[in-house]
């Protein structure tokens, strides 16, 4: 898949905050924010990119490690990788399906001030894909994928 050649760009303007909340996790306060395209943080400050994966027949996919918690596919970029081709790497590698377009929604920042391990603030991608399914096989990281009308 070719890169879009603007994956490290950072638009110009300030962050658009789109929508902001505070939210426990792990027993921490943290706060995470909304920002849509075309806004772009560098790309080294990106540690995961989801996917909302629509099949031909319109339904969407999801995957879980548990059969517990449901989750959109995707993953966290290699140091070498734009965040495409991570994606592509992870939902055939987790979901077994094919990416066959996509387009980045935009992404959220995260402000976890009390986070032990690892940065402070990050951003998490989003974006809108089309796949193809393959045989579905469990992996250590996903022991299922399901799908699930969009209504």
């Amino acid at each position: 898949m070719a890169d879009s050649g603007n994956v490290d760009r950072v638009t110009n303007s300030p962050e658009p905050a789109e929508l902001c909340e505070q939210v426990r996790w792990d027993g921490r306060l943290t706060t995470v924010t909304w920002l849509a395209a075309p806004f772009r943080p560098p790309r080294r400050s990106m540690t995961q990119v989801l996917g909302l994966c629509f099949t031909p027949a319109r339904q969407i996919l999801l995957v879980t490690p548990d059969h517990d918690h449901w989750t959109l596919p995707g993953g966290v970029p290699r140091r070498d990788e734009s965040l495409e081709v991570t994606l592509e790497r992870e939902l055939r590698e987790e979901a077994g399906a094919r990416l066959i377009a996509c387009e980045y929604l935009g992404c959220q920042r995260v402000e976890d001030p009390q986070r032990p391990d690892g940065p402070t603030n990050y951003y998490q991608a989003r974006y809108w894909v089309r796949v193809d399914l393959y045989p579905f096989e469990a992996t250590v990281d996903t022991v299922a994928r399901q799908l699930v009308d969009p209504a």
